[in-house]
């Protein structure tokens, strides 16, 4: 669609009429419905137009006059089979047709479908050969393990050249464009495939484009529609999967009057089959044969560079399990089964130690993929179809819930209604499945120690007693306590208590002695927890306040051992008497620290004590008010220093005299 619009763009200099390019990876979507309506023609992609037709408001398809289809063939084919419909069903009846291809359809369903009536056709080599004089064509038999060391050799040997590699999957394509990259065989690699954006395959298509020396390994989606002049060697590592693919592969060479070579490898299990369908088509292929002494075998060097880059290791085994895919894809007539390959040699060639995991090929075989379903399914919109599988298992899910939610009612109901058959039919004597089964009946209303058994002579109840058990743990079975703790006995009735002693209840008496002492019991433990909850709580506020205390003391001594080492020692060579300080110094220091002081002493315990060495004028001033209180309770202090002789304190007491006169 580029090509044809630039080539649109150049001739359209001489006309008078408007043109737009309309194709899907961009996000210009709003711009473009803007100026679509005001358009004469339009070169587009299937999917962006369809995407207009059903959501841009002013844009009418309904004066269409011409509609042409490119590369005719693989739009009707099944792919596009469901955009085509869709697009068709907007377009007038009444227009004028026209298809081109290289390998045009003539299929009578594929021309109702565009509602053709008689339709003319015009060839350009309807009377000569189908492939260019210019095009030298060549094929050469390899196994399917040295196809890379082949490949590799070409290349190196080819170093001037513009080629163009052909795989049948993307992972291929990826696999031998990071693999050969790490190689570095001194040309520059590019790869072309279906899974990458349009804006970069674009970016790709003009730099293959401008460059005089290159490889480009591409799958299918560069056979057709894109032209690439100066090309001089086609390579098909992997067989085309019919005679018309390979028309427009080697069609990416020998364009117009230039010449070009083509290059195609197959193995031995695919000779015949490729060849006689070549033959059909009256295409003329020339085998060749591979110098040995010029092959190089990469395999090490496969193995070093998957060692040294892990991407590439994965892309291998993606590789390898693709082309596995890929010829159980071919043609009825030309599927190749993987185990008449020699899969280990195959995984050493793309430098895997071990041989991949083969379960998909069970699994393929066994829901028989057909080619179509793989094609639609690779056609298909991607984002639709996640969004109806999502809602599909959101059905099923729905669905298995509600089954199950049916089937536990079912379930229940039949085990309520066997639960209720059981206590209706539970009249047999001794029998295993009776719900409940009466042993033997006791004698409440008896005054001797009731421990008689008697038979169940249609008694409604009937207490068994355990085999070994004591008369005193049989009496203590008749009291029971319910869940409120009040005593419950039958009327007249005798209590055994653990100590032995027997008491009667009569009509109308209750005994609660022991629910009284229990309850005295646990007033008492209520009391003594309070009580040492309370002893704990003045034993831990009396540990915080001698703690607090010792904290003040610890910051007030390490202030004054501050104060000595800011002041210094005596200097004992100063003449007699005292040196004292200046008083602007005494003063300032005396301030500072009593403001230090008294600072320290208000914090609580546990807070950082954080000091500042070179405190200014500014700190003096403020902490002058502080000073002069802090000075009032330190005469006590002071004595005891001077009773103690210690000639620094003698200086500190000085120089807050000092200060004192000062204020």
């Amino acid at each position: 669609a580029i090509q044809i619009f630039e080539v649109l763009r150049k001739v359209g200099r001489f006309h008078q009429f408007s043109a737009a390019l309309i194709t899907g990876g961009k996000k210009e979507f709003r711009e473009e419905q803007l100026r679509i309506p005001r358009m004469n023609i339009l070169v587009c992609t299937p999917g962006r137009l369809l995407q207009h037709l059903e959501q841009t408001p002013l844009f009418s398809a309904d004066l269409l006059q011409v509609l042409v289809l490119d590369e005719a063939d693989r739009i009707l084919d099944m792919g596009f089979k469901t955009q085509l419909d869709r697009i068709l069903a907007y377009l007038p009846q009444e227009r004028q047709t026209m298809l081109f291809s290289a390998t045009q359809t003539k299929r009578v369903k594929d021309l109702a479908r565009l509602s053709l009536k008689e339709p003319e056709y015009l060839a350009v080599h309807e009377e000569t050969s189908r492939m260019p004089e210019q095009l030298e064509q060549t094929w050469v038999s390899c196994s399917v393990e040295k196809k890379l060391s082949i490949l590799w050799s070409f290349i190196r040997s080819h170093l001037k050249s513009k080629i163009i590699v052909f795989f049948n999957t993307c992972a291929q394509v990826r696999f031998v464009h990071s693999l050969y990259s790490g190689m570095q065989p001194g040309v520059p690699l590019m790869a072309l495939h279906g899974k990458q954006k349009q804006v970069k395959r674009t970016v790709i298509y003009y730099h293959f484009l401008n460059t005089p020396e290159a490889v480009l390994f591409a799958t299918d989606v560069a056979s057709r529609g894109l032209d690439f002049p100066n090309v001089d060697w086609v390579v098909q590592v992997d067989a085309p999967e019919d005679a018309d693919m390979y028309i427009h592969r080697v069609g990416r060479t020998a364009r117009f009057t230039a010449s070009g070579q083509a290059l195609l490898m197959l193995m031995p299990e695919e000779e015949e089959a490729v060849l006689d369908e070549l033959d059909e088509k009256s295409i003329s292929v020339q085998k060749v044969q591979i110098n040995p002494k010029r092959t190089q075998d990469v395999d090490g060097h496969a193995a070093a560079v998957l060692a040294r880059k892990n991407d590439c290791k994965q892309l291998a085994h993606k590789a390898f399990t693709s082309y596995l895919r890929s010829l159980l894809l071919l043609p009825p007539k030309r599927v190749i089964q993987p185990s008449v390959l020699n899969l280990k040699a195959l995984a050493a060639s793309m430098g895997l130690v071990s041989l991949p995991d083969l379960a998909f090929l069970e699994d393929f075989e066994k829901n028989k993929v057909s080619r179509e379903d793989v094609r639609a399914q690779k056609n298909s919109n991607k984002s639709l179809q996640k969004l109806r599988d999502e809602a599909k298992r959101e059905k099923a899910e729905k669905r298995r819930k509600r089954e199950e939610r049916e089937q536990q009612k079912k379930a229940d109901l039949e085990a309520r209604k066997q639960r209720i058959a059981k206590l209706v039919s539970g009249t047999s004597k001794g029998g295993a499945d009776d719900f409940l089964e009466v042993k033997r009946t006791m004698d409440w209303t008896n005054d001797s120690d009731g421990d008689t058994a008697q038979e169940n002579d249609g008694d409604p109840l009937r207490i068994a007693k355990r085999k070994g058990e004591s008369k005193e743990a049989s009496k203590q079975k008749r009291l029971k306590i319910d869940a409120a703790g009040v005593a419950k006995a039958a009327l007249g009735s005798r209590i055994v208590y653990d100590d032995g002693e027997e008491k009667t209840v009569r009509k109308g008496q209750v005994s609660l002695a022991l629910l009284d002492s229990e309850s005295l019991q646990v007033r008492d433990v209520t009391k003594k927890a309070k009580e040492y909850q309370a002893r704990v709580e003045a034993r831990l506020r009396a540990t915080e306040a001698r703690d607090r205390e010792e904290e003040r003391l610890r910051v007030k001594e390490k202030h004054r051992k501050k104060r000595l080492e800011k002041r210094g020692p005596r200097d004992e060579d100063a003449g007699d008497g005292v040196q004292l300080a200046m008083p602007e110094d005494s003063a300032e220091d005396s301030a500072e620290d009593s403001a230090e002081d008294s600072a320290e002493d208000s914090k609580p315990r546990g807070q950082a004590v954080v000091e500042s060495e070179g405190s200014g004028s500014d700190e003096v001033e403020d902490s002058g008010s502080e000073a002069a209180s802090q000075s009032e309770s330190e005469p006590e202090e002071d004595a005891a220093l001077l009773r103690r002789g210690d000639a620094t304190a003698i200086l500190e007491a000085e120089a807050k005299a000092l200060a004192l006169l000062r204020q």
